[in-house]
């Protein structure tokens, strides 16, 4: 699922994320975006991102 399709459904939920935003010139491909669950602790969601080289 793509990071625009599970912000669609966080505001169809009635979640209001924030903005999505592209971090790509510190990490390539890296795009994150935040927002606040129903008891207020800020979850992030991160597309772009591997921990480790896949190569490997």
């Amino acid at each position: 699922m793509s990071r625009e399709t599970a912000v669609a459904r966080l505001k169809a939920a009635g979640v209001e994320p924030g903005e999505i935003i592209d971090a790509g010139k510190h990490v390539p491909g890296l795009r994150i975006c935040s927002f606040k669950d129903p008891a207020g602790n800020i979850v992030e969601l991160m597309h772009g991102w591997l921990d480790e080289d896949p190569a490997e």
